[in-house]
């Protein structure tokens, strides 16, 4: 932090020379000329203190109530750990605080949804941003009654996809879809409701970014997978647009390295590791042959 200093009226007692100045940092008056401290005065700066003196829970929107609500431990014990005498007040007290919170069916729908939101996050390891993005977009979901007559569970999972998305982690329906009881055109179909009544403008992923998922499914080498990012970047430059699967375009990208070093992989072992069509990987494959991007000798 830079300090900054306070120029005040009046001269130095000591001195009768320069003027007082004040340190905003530590409150101290000091003569600017032979550096006497006239008062010393502790100043406590509101913007030193951080999140971790913070007491109590953590306040985010991944929270129901944005971790501000109180919770009574279901333990008859105090603070320091020693039984409570009054059992019976402590059940009430209990009773009450639960009462007083998630009265309203919004409040039950968020509770739930923010809950089975950690749970699937922690399934397929995304970072806190994209738990925080998932969590704005139900809100607004709720908030425009859309998730009135349709599943908490397939919301949660479209919000989190959009989220996703819209930060750039490589996570696809199927991810998703295999972690949870819901099927992936159900989870689709909720994730395009979130496009449509929300106006969510998604990124289109580069092919890039799905290269590291696809050759440690296929158990593919470094140097491959270096040749597979170079070959993508020469397609981008000849014009070769990934357009609504870059999926595709990865994977041909792959068999073509693969063909340069001889890996011995089919069209269809990379189908399967990037969980797409042959077709998908023989047409972008055509593409790319087309660009003057496969080498006609495999072995070179």
């Amino acid at each position: 932090m830079n300090r900054q200093y306070q120029l005040n009226s009046g001269k130095c007692p000591k001195c009768n020379g320069g003027p007082i100045i004040t340190d905003s940092e530590t409150g101290e008056r000091v003569c600017s000329n032979c550096g006497m401290c006239a008062t010393e005065h502790i100043v406590y700066d509101v913007k030193e203190f951080s999140a971790s003196t913070q007491n109590g829970p953590e306040i985010s929107i991944t929270k129901p109530g944005m971790g501000l609500p109180t919770t009574v431990d279901s333990r008859d014990k105090d603070a320091g750990g020693a039984s409570v005498l009054d059992r019976a007040a402590m059940r009430r007290l209990r009773m009450w605080d639960a009462r007083s919170q998630a009265l309203e069916p919004e409040d039950r729908n968020l509770k739930q949804a923010m809950e089975e939101l950690k749970m699937y996050a922690e399934k397929i390891t995304v970072p806190q941003a994209v738990r925080e993005r998932a969590a704005y977009i139900y809100r607004k979901a709720l908030e425009k009654n859309m998730v009135r007559g349709r599943s908490i569970t397939g919301m949660v999972l479209a919000s989190l996809y959009a989220a996703c998305r819209g930060l750039g982690v490589p996570k696809t329906l199927k991810d998703l879809a295999a972690v949870s009881t819901m099927k992936k055109k159900d989870i689709g179909r909720c994730y395009r409701l979130l496009l449509r009544d929300l106006d969510l403008t998604m990124p289109v992923p580069p092919p890039q970014e799905y290269i590291p998922r696809i050759a440690s499914k296929a158990d593919l080498s470094e140097p491959i997978k270096r040749e597979a990012y170079s070959i993508l970047k020469r397609a981008a430059d000849a014009g070769i647009q990934p357009g609504k699967a870059p999926m595709g375009l990865a994977g041909a990208a792959l068999y073509v390295a693969c063909l340069k070093f001889a890996a011995g992989r089919t069209q269809k072992d990379i189908a399967v590791a990037a969980e797409i069509t042959e077709v998908t990987i023989r047409n972008r494959f055509k593409s790319l042959e087309l660009a003057g991007l496969v080498s006609p000798d495999p072995a070179t």
